[in-house]
């Protein structure tokens, strides 16, 4: 099965393509390592080599370059033209202010996308470091089988060729990631250091007394305004849904008619006729 797609891969496979393993048959590339002597000593150029002219590819037709014209004519002016309200200071800024703003946006994207770069650049720097000759081995043979790469010959000495390819994996990876690096995408963030914990006894105890007798005074005024509230009506008749005794809700009551005993009849009659 193929590999997993990731940046290792990418990275063996872009040196695989290129043949250029062994740094010592490469072209000479430009690095971190490099010094760009600039004279004009002919004596002082006969100590260096000369590795001439990179070859670099022309085009087959030449590009012509075609003349764009444009007619403008003036805008006829009226006579009131000159008496129109200048542009106000506000909107001037806002337009300029509109402009400063894109570009702060633009300049915060690219700052997002080069940090995480540097992220996933030196992830694979860590890896390639911590990686062994297996996983290495098996990324060459999957590449080489989806290539179907089978004209060149098998290296006599396979841990060899795993060893400079390593090498010059590291050290590609290496020196992207020091570009990244003298981007100044590798400083922390800064840290405000010298302030001290807020205590209480930095404080004025005047204050403090001061806060106190304002919070009593929010809480004597908040109790007044409760008792100032007005209260509902509250009927002689208690209705049955309140009736309670003893804590306990007491049941609803049905209405029925009903007759005095006699005994208390009586008792009222010989009272009221006397």
């Amino acid at each position: 099965l193929p590999t997993r797609h990731n940046f290792l891969t990418e990275a063996v496979k872009r040196l695989l393509e290129t043949g250029e393993i062994d740094s010592s048959t490469s072209e000479p590339t430009l690095d971190s390592n490099t010094l760009i002597t600039v004279t004009s000593d002919a004596d002082q150029v006969k100590q260096y080599n000369d590795t001439g002219l990179i070859a670099t590819p022309t085009p087959s037709f030449p590009i012509e370059h075609v003349p764009v014209v444009k007619l403008i004519t003036p805008i006829k002016r009226a006579l009131h033209d000159a008496e129109l309200d200048l542009i106000p200071d506000d909107f001037y800024t806002k337009r300029h202010r509109r402009h400063e703003l894109e570009e702060k946006k633009q300049k915060n994207r690219e700052k997002e996308r080069l940090k995480h770069g540097y992220y996933q650049q030196n992830q694979l720097v860590e890896r390639i470091k911590t990686m062994d000759k297996s996983s290495l081995q098996s990324i060459v043979s999957s590449i080489r089988h989806r290539t179907k790469d089978e004209s060149e010959e098998k290296k006599e000495d396979e841990e060899t060729y795993l060893d400079t390819l390593h090498e010059r994996l590291l050290k590609d990876a290496t020196e992207l990631l020091n570009r990244y690096e003298a981007l100044g995408m590798s400083k922390p963030t800064a840290v405000v250091e010298g302030i001290e914990e807020f205590t209480e006894r930095e404080v004025n105890p005047v204050f403090h007394e001061a806060v106190k007798v304002e919070a009593i005074r929010q809480k004597a005024r908040q109790l007044s305004t409760f008792d100032k509230h007005v209260k509902p009506k509250v009927s002689s008749r208690r209705s049955s849904r309140h009736v309670t005794a003893f804590g306990v809700k007491l049941p609803e009551f049905g209405y029925a008619d009903y007759e005095l005993p006699k005994e208390i009849l009586n008792f009222r009659l010989m009272n009221s006729g006397q």
